[in-house]
């Protein structure tokens, strides 16, 4: 408990000092928030909770459960690990959805723990190759990183191919490791890796949204090089929901695409926090619908 306290601590601290040293750079006003686009923050919420539903249906292709649970029942796991990944430091929402995938589709914490291991081992395939591919779509880099990009996604195709000596290594142990298993037939790794593009795609939407209700649009591969950018630089994140470290993450990546370092810092400072408030926004209205649903 003393740990998880120290540990929120520290994040409220980095959070306050990173975002003070970006609003010394982004001299932001009122009149920058007072611009937000309210349609452009609703479509980002709505984006969200298509996120949400796409996640929630690909957990349940990755379960491939015997007896499958109702869609609605993975939504109640997916919305809830969602809020818990964005309200504590990153990295402990996932070690809580194995018990959460108890609690709601019935999972024992070995197959949760298979589950979330699965879906973050594709999403660490998928997020860079999107983050290649937009590299090279927009001229960043040769096009040759494309081709790398192309490669990772590809390795969607063989996730679970991927930790079998895992597995092996394990049993030689004497354990059995989490629940990693599943069916391993092409055409039911395609259908979990498209689900992982298009659950990507969904939060590539969000993201476009809540910087276009800043004031900033970019082209689809800008996106998918922010959409990498932020996601990965947000697995270090130690502060609670990230901040700080996302919109020192987000400032770095918009100065990597040629804005000055004033406005990198000034939309970060906006759009960062409008992206957060429609993440948290798309999990409570997931549960109201969910709430009137039963």
């Amino acid at each position: 408990m003393t740990f998880s306290r120290n540990r929120i601590l520290l994040g409220v601290v980095v959070a306050v000092i990173l975002v003070a040293i970006l609003a010394k750079f982004a001299d932001l006003r009122w009149a920058d928030f007072a611009r937000v686009s309210p349609h452009y923050v609703a479509l980002s919420v709505l984006f969200s909770m298509l996120t949400l539903a796409l996640r929630a249906l690909n957990y349940r292709v990755i379960a491939a459960l015997p007896e499958p649970r109702p869609l609605g029942a993975w939504i109640d796991l997916s919305l809830r690990h969602q809020f818990l990944f964005t309200a504590v430091p990153s990295g402990l929402g996932d070690i809580g959805f194995p018990v959460l995938a108890k609690r709601f589709v019935g999972t024992d914490i070995a197959k949760g723990a298979g589950i979330i291991g699965m879906a973050r081992l594709r999403d660490l395939l998928v997020l860079p190759g999107l983050g290649c591919l937009g590299l090279a779509v927009g001229g960043h880099m040769t096009p040759l990183i494309g081709v790398l990009g192309a490669a990772l996604i590809g390795g969607g195709l063989m996730a679970e191919q991927l930790v079998a000596p895992l597995r092996a290594l394990l049993r030689r142990f004497g354990l059995s490791g989490p629940n990693l298993s599943g069916p391993t037939a092409f055409q039911a790794q395609l259908h979990r890796t498209t689900l992982t593009l298009a659950s990507w795609g969904a939060a590539g939407a969000a993201l476009w949204c809540a910087y276009a209700a800043a004031g900033a649009t970019f082209p689809v591969g800008d996106v998918f090089i922010m959409l990498a950018g932020l996601n990965l630089i947000g697995v270090l994140a130690i502060s609670v929901g990230g901040l700080g470290v996302a919109e020192a993450g987000s400032t770095g990546v918009l100065a990597f695409l040629g804005y000055t370092l004033e406005k990198a810092a000034q939309l970060s400072l906006v759009a960062r926090p409008i992206l957060l408030v429609s993440v948290l926004l798309s999990c409570v209205l997931w549960w109201g619908i969910r709430k009137l649903a039963r």
